[in-house]
């Protein structure tokens, strides 16, 4: 009798496990679905203020940066929420193929992170921190012209026209404007800056061929490239002539204005003048407003408050507190202040609210979940700078 006991019981164990197994697989992602274009990112609350929903919208433009056109029929089956984690399917995005394949290669990483599997997940800061902040990702998810004699061979078709600016608030002395707006198609326009060393009005200007330019991305988003003196890719300005940064830093700017001035700066005969180069500014801007207000995009792109909460995003990686730290590395907050004992804390000097802050480089090493590292600086140039 005592066999015969143990024998139902033996029986009854597994199936019992099989029926508790079953409800908690069906609320599980399933991990085989995340090969190629999906992939679990996590939203740690910071800054606290930040809603889910504005956290949803800043993904949204962050993605945008990258070319995503994202279809308003399709959004809300590409991200779904469950708690913390967002369950994203790259492929609903509108992303084109060549940007499918740099996201597929960049996820298949970071699911091999020791992070990815202790939370079924990456952290949502680091994977744009990765994609976007990180230049090398960014130039091949966008599609960036390797080099710019490719880049300018695109517009060749165009007239050019140029501005000389003897004041500016990026180059350290002038630079050279140049750019067309003629065809009414918002994405064949561009515009160069050619940097170097002197100013047009003292006609002692010398070109130094080191470059910074944007086109606009199929989703109308301008899209951001720096060239070398020899022509190729580099992933920040050269600091000796300006202080334009990475292509991450460029954005604001451009993206609300296309091409401001925001400095007076005299008008040089042999080149435009500067009324004309504002109006022709101004005329860009016309076109990018009517070509966003006719498209499908979930974004809306006249609301600017939503770029802020896609820099929130990446900047609170970059600069977590503790309560953030403690929450990544699965510690409590003391133990977080134990291990960073020796590090120092900071205000973020551009959204003050973010106090008692860390450099995310300065914190890193301490990490007992290690993951995928992002480059060492989210807007300028970086001691290390990842190509995945």
């Amino acid at each position: 009798m005592i066999f015969k006991h143990f024998f139902k019981q033996f029986l009854f164990l597994p199936f019992t496990f099989l029926l508790l197994a079953i409800p908690y697989q069906s609320c599980r992602y399933d991990v085989q679905e995340e090969i190629d274009e999906r992939i679990t990112l996590i939203k740690y609350s910071f800054p606290e203020t930040q809603t889910e929903q504005e956290f949803i919208d800043g993904m949204a433009w962050l993605f945008s940066y990258l070319g995503a056109e994202l279809p308003k029929e399709k959004f809300s089956s590409a991200l779904t929420v469950k708690g913390n984690k967002i369950f994203v399917k790259l492929e609903l995005l509108g992303f084109d193929e060549s940007a499918l394949t740099a996201l597929r290669i960049i996820s298949s990483k970071l699911k091999n992170s020791e992070e990815y599997t202790l939370k079924e997940g990456i952290d949502a800061g680091r994977f744009f921190a990765i994609c976007f902040n990180s230049s090398y990702n960014y130039y091949k998810i966008t599609g960036a012209e390797k080099s710019f004699i490719g880049f300018l061979s695109k517009y060749s078709a165009f007239n050019r026209k140029q501005f000389a600016c003897d004041s500016s608030s990026i180059s350290k002395e002038a630079r050279l404007i140049e750019y067309t707006i003629e065809d009414q198609d918002i994405l064949k326009n561009y515009f160069v800056s050619y940097e170097g060393k002197g100013f047009f009005s003292s006609n002692n200007f010398i070109q130094a061929n080191s470059t910074e330019v944007f086109d606009f991305m199929k989703n109308g988003q301008p899209r951001f490239m720096i060239y070398d003196e020899q022509g190729n890719l580099k992933t920040s300005s050269n600091p000796f002539f300006s202080n334009a940064g990475k292509p991450t830093k460029c954005m604001w700017c451009h993206e609300s204005g296309i091409q401001p001035l925001f400095r007076e700066t005299p008008d040089i005969a042999g080149y435009l003048t500067k009324t004309e180069f504002l109006n022709d500014r101004n005329l860009a801007s016309e076109k990018l407003e009517k070509f966003h207000a006719a498209s499908n995009s979930y974004i809306n792109y006249s609301d600017k408050r939503i770029h802020t909460q896609a820099e929130y995003i990446y900047l609170s990686y970059y600069e977590p507190n503790v309560n953030r730290l403690a929450m990544e590395w699965n510690v409590s907050e003391s133990k977080v202040l134990e291990l960073l004992s020796g590090v120092s804390t900071h205000t973020n000097p551009e959204f003050p609210f973010l106090k008692n802050v860390y450099h995310r480089r300065d914190v890193e090493n301490f990490s007992p979940i290690k993951s995928l590292p992002a480059a060492s600086d989210a807007r300028e140039s970086s001691v290390f700078e990842p190509e995945y």
